[in-house]
């Protein structure tokens, strides 16, 4: 038989022990030959064969076929010919492969929001703590400042000098997170849906995602410094030697 993995962690059961079942006042041994995922009973349930069934059911008659494809463009057709073939023998007959995709769809939806929500967080942090530090920084080198004024530095070209004095830091910052991330992104997610019966995920992230999140988050300390040094406008050598 194979069993959910959820329920031979409840069970402390692994490949290769026995589980005893009793159905009907029958009781019977049967040997896990493996473990399986699954969405349904929150990754509880149990398979047994026909013949396995019978050990504790011998009237059991089978209700349901589970039919596995090798091509799965071919479910649609495949569905039209048994409906044709064997019409009112049949209940009803199910794709199970849309039902899936159309669930894990829904929880692929949940983990991109999810994600975009984080983003944002992360950004509102950047965002303030960079505010934080250039304000830090013009009043620490307010006259330093004021002394390239006078040598002939522009507004502009201050404002990008404190600009760029941060973005190595963002880079490095950001290369961290994104390798980070990419490391543990995969098992914190199959943590999350282990509860939900799916022990193991593993989600394809895209190779352009890596280097994108870091150049987006390079603009962000850019222009987010840029504008935060608009201040410097307000720094005048006259001022200053006035002081």
């Amino acid at each position: 038989m194979a069993i959910g993995g959820v329920l031979a962690g409840h069970l402390h059961k692994g490949i290769g022990d026995t589980v005893r079942i009793t159905a009907g006042g029958r009781s019977a041994d049967y040997l896990i030959t493996g473990l399986t995922q699954s969405i349904n009973d929150l990754g509880t349930g149990s398979y047994l064969t026909e013949d396995g069934f019978r050990r504790i059911s011998p009237q059991f008659v089978p209700s349901y076929l589970f039919v596995y494809m090798e091509n799965h463009t071919h479910i649609s057709d495949t569905i039209q010919t048994i409906n044709t073939r064997f019409g009112a023998q049949v209940t009803g007959v199910s794709n199970d492969h849309a039902t899936a995709r159309n669930i894990l769809g829904t929880y692929g939806t949940v983990v991109a929001v999810f994600a975009s929500l984080m983003f944002a967080v992360m950004a509102l942090i950047v965002v303030l703590i960079l505010v934080l530090l250039t304000g830090a920084m013009l009043v620490r080198r307010r006259q330093e400042f004021g002394i390239q004024k006078a040598l002939g530095f522009t507004t502009g070209q201050l404002m990008r000098q404190v600009a760029l004095s941060f973005l190595p830091v963002g880079i490095i910052g950001a290369l961290a997170g994104c390798l980070l991330g990419q490391s543990f992104a995969n098992p914190l997610v199959s943590a999350l849906f282990r509860a939900m019966g799916l022990l193991k995920l593993d989600f394809i992230l895209p190779a352009a995602t890596v280097p994108t999140v870091c150049i987006l988050i390079a603009l962000l300390t850019y222009g987010i410094s840029m504008l935060a040094a608009r201040r410097v406008r307000r720094i005048s050598p006259c001022v200053l030697l006035s002081d």
